[in-house]
């Protein structure tokens, strides 16, 4: 009889040692919080974007650009913007990325590197390598064009 309730006993204790371990979380899965600023921006196409080549982007800060500054990023005809804040470590501090190549930036402060790239009407600002400190991508806010200019808001 000893026998068999000690075997329950680690029936039940190795199911809940199961279950823990399921719902651990890894950092990587966790929900992103990016802090809301409301903004509406335009840029002129051929004033402010003039130098802008195809896949080329460009930094722009000032008071309510975003929380870190706009990032735009031309790709062919179309134009999209990103928060140039670094998430790894928002909202506790905010580190501006940098451009370290045409479509490359890099944060200062811990190294993450985030790459732009494009797929039709879609633009990504993913980080480039999985063992960055920063788990997620650059913040995406709403771009469009008229032709002259290009509107971003939050």
């Amino acid at each position: 009889m000893q026998l068999k309730s000690n075997r329950s006993k680690v029936s039940i204790f190795s199911v809940l040692i199961l279950f823990t371990l399921f719902n651990l979380k890894c950092d990587k899965n966790e929900e992103f919080y990016f802090p809301y600023t409301e903004f509406y921006l335009q840029f002129g196409i051929a004033t402010d974007l003039h130098d802008l080549g195809d896949m080329d982007t460009k930094l722009f800060t000032g008071v309510d650009h975003g929380i870190g500054g706009i990032i735009i990023f031309k790709s062919f005809d179309n134009y999209f913007a990103f928060d140039a804040a670094c998430t790894h470590e928002i909202p506790d501090k905010v580190c501006t990325v940098k451009k370290n190549s045409v479509i490359i930036w890099e944060c200062p402060c811990c190294g993450s590197q985030f790459v732009f790239s494009s797929s039709g009407d879609y633009a990504f600002a993913d980080v480039k390598n999985e063992t960055d400190s920063a788990n997620f991508a650059l913040k995406n806010y709403k771009a469009y064009s008229d032709g002259v200019y290009v509107y971003v808001s939050n």
